[in-house]
């Protein structure tokens, strides 16, 4: 008796795999979102702050004077609230440094507005604190040029880091965001 072998019958089915969860798109988002709304509010209260700061600087009426205490040497911007056309000249201004002797202004040509004292100014001279101590700003502006007088730091050396720090911030997290939804998507892709 001869017994012929049945040849095994083959099932076609469909492979049985686990598909990759969509938790990496929801974690991209969130990344997204948390890097985002974070590098936003830095940038605000950088803002906020840097105003505030502006808002705090020495300032008097002009004509009149303006008391600074330098506690670093380096540059020194004077602000001016009033007449949107005032020059350092326009104002008289003139800077005394702690040993007495007449400091130079330098016309500042860029527009740099700030908040003084409630009121929209503009940066219009700078001078240079070469040493820490009290310098004096006097102003003696021609008719016509009266408003507020401030001084202080540059303002933009100040709000540049963090504005800098806060772009970083918002573009890593889209870049994060990007790879983890790309990786996510490249790996549900392989499973089906």
């Amino acid at each position: 008796m001869s017994t012929v072998a049945e040849a095994p019958q083959v099932v076609e089915g469909k492979r049985r795999g686990t598909r990759t969860s969509t938790a990496g798109y929801w974690i991209a988002l969130a990344i997204l979102v948390v890097g985002v709304v974070s590098a936003v509010v830095w940038g605000i209260e950088s803002v906020a702050e840097v105003a505030d700061r502006a808002d705090r600087f020495p300032h008097a009426a002009a004509p009149g004077e303006v008391v600074v205490q330098v506690t670093e040497a380096g540059d020194q911007m004077v602000y001016f609230s009033g007449a949107p056309d005032a020059s350092h000249t326009a104002l008289g201004l003139e800077v005394v440094g702690p040993d007495g002797s007449s400091l130079p202004l330098t016309p500042y040509e860029r527009s740099l507005d700030v908040d003084i004292a409630g009121r929209a100014g503009r940066a219009v001279a700078t001078f240079s604190a070469d040493a820490p101590g009290t310098y004096t700003v006097k102003s003696d502006p021609i008719a016509g040029y009266g408003g507020t007088v401030a001084v202080g730091e540059n303002v933009v050396k100040q709000l540049l880091p963090d504005a800098l720090g806060a772009l970083a911030l918002a573009w890593v997290s889209v870049l994060v965001a990007v790879a983890v939804a790309s990786v996510t998507l490249v790996l549900r892709s392989r499973r089906t």
